[in-house]
């Protein structure tokens, strides 16, 4: 009997190691320049589009993937061809890249289930397409993006697309979270724009939009959204030429709160028509000043985060704030001019 108690021990410690999901980090340096160009910590790759390449199978490899992107690039970077499942993801961390190149989003992701944190975008010129950042994902996507900011600088012609579009298609998992948009222009462009479709969850929470030249943020039906969940709370929309908000749910469930406008399209009655104080707009500093009186403290607590844009811990005073940054209690807040970073 012991003999067969420690054969099926050993048995099972095989089983177990051979469908032991692993997981692998890689690293993006555009700024230091690069070595044998593997991806690891020693020789990195080049630029984002030279590790996107490997197009790898991370189903069948049984792996998650994390990618330390750092420096600044100036090309574009598309991510297609990888398989991944909800578990066995692509997380990517830290890009800042410039394009001004035409049709030529700074990033563009077009396969399922893929983080993107802590990137600053960047899309200068003036060709006619202006985007910064698309999701195109996949049925059945699981997306996060959070804690980035897409800035458009110097772009003046009318495109008919949005700075930064969330797609994803029927049964998706859309996450966009403490995130800054500044600047999209054309009267024809919406800053954000996330069409709606069947059966997904959207969860668009403290995230800042300004100065769009057209629309804030845009959520309108795509196909009938039926069994589809749009979880709105905490956004800031703010001197934006067209509307601030066009909320459009259609058949899904739409639960908001907390959702702030300077006019008076905000879903939530009691947040519209608001002024804010940022600590300096000329300087494109968006963040809260102390002296704030309509979005410090007032935010909404949402279980599934508790953090902001620089990672602080969310609430910093007697409740949440609303937008991108959590002011910090007790301190001078942070100085970011936003149109600077990776420039």
């Amino acid at each position: 009997m012991k003999k067969l108690i420690v054969l099926l021990a050993l048995l099972m410690s095989v089983t177990s190691a051979a469908y032991a999901q692993t997981s692998i980090t890689q690293y993006i340096d555009t700024a230091t320049g690069c070595g044998g160009n593997d991806g690891t910590i020693g020789n990195p790759y080049c630029t984002c589009a030279e590790w996107e390449a490997q197009d790898t199978d991370l189903v069948s490899a049984d792996q998650t993937l994390t990618v330390i992107s750092t420096g600044a690039g100036t090309t574009g970077c598309t991510i297609e061809g990888w398989t991944t499942d909800a578990t066995r993801r692509i997380v990517l961390d830290g890009p800042v890249i410039t394009t001004t190149g035409y049709n030529e989003p700074a990033i563009t992701i077009d396969v399922a289930n893929v983080t993107l944190r802590n990137a600053r975008l960047v899309r200068s010129g003036s060709d006619i397409n202006i985007r910064i950042f698309q999701l195109t994902g996949a049925a059945g996507t699981s997306s996060i993006i959070e804690r980035s900011s897409f800035v458009a600088t110097g772009v003046t012609r009318d495109s008919g697309v949005a700075c930064v579009a969330v797609g994803g298609l029927a049964s998706s998992n859309i996450t966009f979270r403490n995130n800054v948009i500044i600047d999209c222009p054309g009267s024809v462009t919406n800053a954000l724009e996330m069409p709606l479709f069947p059966t997904s969850t959207y969860n668009v929470n403290n995230n800042t939009v300004v100065n769009s030249a057209n629309k804030g943020i845009v959520m309108i039906v795509e196909t009938t959204p039926t069994g589809s969940i749009v979880n709105l709370n905490n956004n800031l929309s703010y001197n934006n030429t067209g509307v601030d908000y066009e909320i459009i749910p259609g058949a899904a469930t739409l639960n908001q709160l907390t959702n702030l406008s300077e006019d008076a399209t905000s879903p939530t009655v009691a947040f519209r028509s608001k002024t804010i104080t940022f600590v300096d707009a000329a300087a494109k500093n968006f963040r809260l000043a102390a002296g704030d009186t309509e979005a410090l403290n007032v935010g909404t607590t949402i279980a599934s985060f508790s953090n902001d844009f620089d990672g602080d811990t969310r609430p910093q005073g007697a409740g949440w704030d609303i937008g991108f940054d959590e002011r910090l209690a007790g301190s001078t807040n942070r100085f970011m001019t936003l149109l600077k970073v990776g420039l």
